[in-house]
């Protein structure tokens, strides 16, 4: 410590160090180098980011939409509504000589083997006098899961000798087999 005035405090002698030894070289592999890690990358840009996520939302509700329509053309191509099933069941019955094996095709399993089982006992053999449907169409549906319930409105003509012509409405209950509506019950 120095006082004022006072002759300054001796400082300790310098020490020398030690003359400074290199190490001796050490050899590593050969690594060539990087093209990416010696330039640095270009600085992310607000613009940059947005361009990227735009084409990111673009490619996502692209395939949303691929799947969406492909679900709907699926639907439309190959499963039938229940009024197109009752629809296909009405141009069959109304035919002269209906195909026992297309309105087959249209019921349930229940429904199917109870007709086959008609047609195996004979019942198809002299076809009786039938009435005759002069107008048939479907008036209105309803789905509720696997069920639905078709609403019809006829009109058939009696085949006895007087021709009398009644007028009626059916309701055709549809169940789903197989992701396919088949009529299942009939209520008038």
């Amino acid at each position: 410590m120095t006082h004022p005035g006072g002759p300054p405090e001796p400082q300790p002698p310098y020490e020398q160090q030690p003359p400074y030894e290199q190490q001796p070289y050490q050899q590593h592999p050969y690594q060539p180098p990087v093209p990416w890690a010696t330039q640095p990358p270009p600085p992310a840009t607000q613009q940059r980011g947005g361009k990227v996520a735009l084409i990111g939302i673009g490619g996502l509700l692209a395939v949303i939409v691929l799947v969406v329509g492909g679900y709907f053309v699926f639907q439309k191509l190959f499963v039938d509504t229940p009024t197109e099933v009752v629809q296909a069941y009405i141009d069959e019955a109304r035919k002269d000589h209906p195909d026992r094996d297309k309105i087959a095709g249209m019921l349930c399993k229940s429904e199917s083997d109870k007709l086959k089982r008609q047609t195996d006992t004979g019942a198809s053999g002299t076809a009786p006098s039938r009435n005759r449907i002069i107008d048939w169409h479907v008036t209105g549906e309803t789905v509720n899961g696997d069920a639905a319930v078709v609403y019809t409105s006829y009109t058939i003509k009696s085949s006895s000798s007087s021709g009398r012509t009644t007028d009626g409405q059916l309701a055709l209950d549809l169940v789903k087999e197989n992701r396919a509506w088949k009529i299942c019950d009939f209520q008038a």
